[in-house]
């Protein structure tokens, strides 16, 4: 099942030669198994893929969600006929959500830091 949240999402991920790359985007829906990202610049098929967003909860108006993918990209398309922005579904292998006043030291044992794949 899909959500149709959309959210400001950051990402980043490794380009072809090594070196790290970051972005940011909108959601355009999001679902247990991944999400699909809006934005300027995409990152390649198949790479490996982290992004963070911070939702409102549905619920709750005042509590904030921050959202954690590891994924891998599965395809990039133009959304937009004729050069309007463009958009990249992630599959996703490992997600975290918290409410977002969670301390820090929960965040660096969450899995999902600093990208050093390989």
């Amino acid at each position: 099942m899909r959500y149709p949240i959309q959210a400001r999402v950051s990402f980043s991920w490794k380009d072809e030669n090594g070196n790290p790359r970051q972005d940011q985007g909108t959601s355009r829906d999001v679902s247990e198994k991944g999400t699909f990202v809006l934005a300027p610049r995409c990152p390649p098929v198949g790479v490996d893929v982290r992004l963070r967003m911070l939702i409102l909860a549905p619920l709750d108006a005042a509590t904030i969600l921050n959202m954690e993918f590891k994924g891998r990209v599965l395809r990039v398309e133009q959304t937009t006929p004729g050069g309007g922005e463009d958009g990249f579904a992630v599959l996703g292998r490992a997600a975290i959500v918290r409410e977002n006043n969670e301390s820090a030291e929960e965040e660096n044992h969450s899995g999902i830091g600093p990208n050093t794949d390989s």
